[in-house]
């Protein structure tokens, strides 16, 4: 239980480094080294699951943390130990303010959110949650990196990454049947591509998408609840940080 309201500063900043530090650093280990094609034995598309499982995972409980903190600063409570009948209805706001309306979140679920509790409408993505994406359509060709193609520059736009993460996250922790044997429907070749048997698989720059996907997605909302709630603009960290290790 959370006994204290916490900063939403605070909260915003760590997130990089400390949510999405296992994603990070899972995906620094996953991804291929040395000469030749340095591949890694055994069974890599699970690698790159992983990391998007792990990513998302990481903006649920960074989406709770930030979200809650917003709900501290909006009544000049943050710092403040919660206090029932003072500050808050119950002992432990935090489960039913954000544990429970944030579980495995999808970008609809974040967006009604974030808007039921403090008028947000997320539309034009601001310059710290903008990212180049990489490209790979193909899995017995082109570059095992992707290519650079342009990001998504609008909240719908990278809706449609939320949403296909989630898709792979439920097809792959829930061992979804239906979902490993259907090919997702949004963002082909960004977070995962069709084999010539028609499965299809997530590779190592669909992994990467996935990451600075989540980090914009949480900057996207961080910018817009700072705005909102009059606050000064947190400290946030570029998606494009994330990259191939040297």
């Amino acid at each position: 239980m959370t006994h204290h309201w916490p900063d939403f500063a605070t909260e915003a900043a760590r997130f990089y480094g400390d949510h999405m530090n296992r994603p990070r650093k899972l995906f620094e280990a996953f991804t291929a080294k040395g000469k030749g094609s340095g591949r890694r034995p055994g069974p890599r598309t699970l690698y790159w699951q992983t990391v998007v499982l792990s990513s998302l995972a990481s903006l649920e409980s960074g989406l709770e943390d930030l979200v809650f903190a917003a709900h501290g600063a909006r009544q000049a409570a943050a710092g403040h130990v919660i206090a029932k009948g003072v500050n808050a209805v119950d002992s432990n706001p935090r489960k039913w303010l954000v544990e429970d309306r944030l579980m495995a979140p999808d970008a609809r679920k974040i967006e009604r959110v974030i808007f039921t509790d403090f008028g947000l409408l997320l539309d034009v993505l601001p310059p710290s949650a903008l990212f180049k994406a990489r490209k790979k359509a193909w899995s017995k060709g082109g570059s095992g990196r992707g290519t650079e193609v342009a990001g998504p520059v609008t909240w719908r736009d990278l809706a449609d990454y939320l949403e296909t993460m989630h898709y792979i996250r439920n097809a792959a922790a829930h061992g979804d049947a239906a979902k490993l044997g259907k090919c997702p429907t949004k963002a082909k070749g960004l977070l995962w591509l069709e084999k010539e048997d028609g499965d299809w698989s997530v590779q190592q720059p669909h992994a990467l998408n996935s990451l600075r996907a989540t980090v914009s997605a949480f900057n996207a909302v961080a910018e817009g609840l700072s705005a909102k709630l009059g606050l000064a603009a947190p400290k946030l960290t570029a998606p494009s940080t994330i990259d191939y290790p040297d």
